[in-house]
């Protein structure tokens, strides 16, 4: 993955998971901590770093255990009480086990790396080239979903989509049901990644242009919507001169494979007039920070 990728995705996920030091039940009574990680059972809960909190103590096994199991009955003591099962934060009492800015920063990036390396294997060197900001969608949707398999079976049309390199349809197909905020700012913001992934393979193809020997810039704009569009928006002024054509390579050039674009969105509208969109880095009520 590009290195913005990984600098993104943390606030990226944050935002759609939260970040929490302890152990929590998701809205089906599975385990989870750190940035959504789902831990399948007491075991894997032993494998994490955990420290008794206020004390530079380390838990030791049984201790992790016996807070897992803690987490568990809490969750049926709620659920029996008919409260809210999607609020993490009615857990932060349960137990006294804390992970580390540290250790929770390893789980998640250890996670990453594996969804990134099952990519890799799916879409081969082409996975490489992929804008950042398709990167950082699919790592997203992974998260969610899983291994690339999963997604294929899961949301068939989003993976072929991905595996077709059609970012435009994979903006369409990325939606997922839910009409709470958080799902909604989710859904927003995949679909701002997919959009933007879409607009710099098409600004990439129009460079390859600009860089052929005497290329003219009235058959460019007349040929390519984005050189139109940033023509038109008075990026390049003038107009039949050879120095248009570095003008106009010199703006498209800010728009390249390696650089997260997301939380704005770069798109061209049906009129062809260049459009910047931003949205929160947060969902609406939620500031939080990685």
């Amino acid at each position: 993955m590009w290195p913005s990728v990984r600098e993104a995705f943390g606030q990226f996920k944050v935002g759609t998971e939260g970040k929490f030091k302890y152990m929590y039940c998701d809205v089906n009574g599975y385990v989870t901590t750190a940035v959504g990680n789902l831990l399948k059972n007491a075991s894997e809960a032993k494998k994490l770093n955990w420290h008794i909190s206020g004390a530079a103590t380390t838990a030791s096994p049984d201790q992790i255990e016996e807070a897992f199991n803690k987490v568990q009955e809490h969750y049926q003591e709620l659920k029996r009480k008919g409260e809210r099962l999607t609020d993490a934060s009615k857990y932060r009492s349960t137990t006294n086990l804390r992970l580390t800015d540290a250790e929770l920063m390893r789980i998640v990036f250890e996670k990453l790396r594996k969804f990134d390396a099952g990519w890799k294997i799916s879409l081969g060197s082409a996975w490489e080239t992929f804008p950042a900001d398709a990167q950082l969608a699919i790592l997203g949707i992974s998260w969610k979903m899983g291994v690339p398999l999963k997604v294929k079976q899961d949301k068939r049309a989003l993976y072929n989509a991905i595996i077709k390199r059609d970012f435009v349809t994979a903006a369409k197909e990325s939606h997922f049901s839910g009409a709470s905020r958080r799902r909604k700012w989710k859904n927003q913001a995949l679909e701002f990644m997919f959009i933007n992934a879409a607009t710099v393979d098409s600004v990439q193809k129009t460079l390859k242009r600009l860089n052929q020997p005497d290329q003219n810039i009235n058959a460019l704009v007349q040929g390519d919507k984005f050189a139109l569009a940033f023509f038109s928006a008075g990026l390049a002024q003038s107009a039949v001169t050879g120095g248009a054509i570095g003008v106009l390579a010199g703006w498209l050039a800010g728009l390249v494979p390696a650089k997260v674009i997301w939380p704005r969105k770069i798109s061209l509208s049906d009129k062809g007039s260049l459009q910047v969109e931003i949205m929160p880095l947060h969902p609406p009520g939620e500031e939080r920070e990685f």
